[in-house]
């Protein structure tokens, strides 16, 4: 994992960097949407803005395991308050970091299992004894919006019974419907991130703009709490 880091600077520019790309694979699928030679059908369109909503959500999970390991290593970032880590956990490198909260495994054969709220928030409480900057993750609005998208993103990956519930009930909570209501069969993933909110449901979102770009706007919503 190289030298010590002294900024956040590498956790940020790899976030901007591979949503950017996520963003980009969106607006190419939607913008080749349509009949003809030149135009993706539409369940190849869906497709492939469903992956680039994996794309988006796997940035977001890269960043939480990149500023948790440079938070552990002692950068200091400017959120207010300023966070306490916790000795006990404080390493002199990223490797020795990642060791100790991956329980001594490393960093070319793992990851850190950071995709749902109390999982983020059970790692970061082991990193510091107060003021933890990750910890609004795991309180209302932020742990339903986080555990919508992956919902939303298991749905792109697979068709259990389990993952088309979750998804039928994160897709009717945004329309506004009662859960049980029927989404139909052609609702995919892809499909339904494309959709415009007429409201902005998230933290930093604007309404009238996809479930995507508003998650996108809701994930740097949070990486600007987190290393402002």
């Amino acid at each position: 994992m190289g030298k010590r880091p002294t900024t956040f600077n590498t956790s940020k520019d790899d976030w901007t960097a591979e949503s950017r790309a996520a963003k980009e694979l969106f607006d190419k699928a939607t913008s080749l949407r349509g009949p003809g030679k030149k135009h993706l059908p539409t369940k190849q369109a869906n497709l492939v803005q469903g992956l680039a909503f994996m794309r988006l959500c796997h940035a977001w999970e890269n960043y939480l395991e990149s500023s948790l390991l440079r938070y552990s290593v002692g950068v200091v970032s400017g959120v207010h308050p300023l966070p306490t880590l916790n000795p006990s956990c404080t390493r002199s490198s990223l490797e020795t970091a990642f060791a100790l909260l991956s329980g001594g495994r490393t960093s070319t054969a793992y990851y850190l299992t950071l995709s749902t709220p109390s999982q983020i928030t059970a790692i970061s409480s082991r990193v510091f004894s107060a003021n933890d900057p990750y910890s609004f993750l795991d309180t209302a609005p932020f742990r339903s919006h986080l555990t919508d998208a992956i919902a939303i993103r298991n749905r792109v990956a697979h068709s259990s019974t389990k993952c088309k519930a979750e998804y039928k009930r994160v897709v009717n909570t945004f329309r506004g419907q009662p859960v049980t209501t029927s989404i139909g069969q052609g609702c995919s993933a892809g499909e339904f991130v494309a959709e415009s909110l007429a409201a902005a449901c998230f933290p930093g979102a604007t309404a009238g703009t996809a479930v995507f770009e508003q998650y996108l706007a809701f994930f740097q919503h949070c990486v600007n709490r987190i290393t402002p």
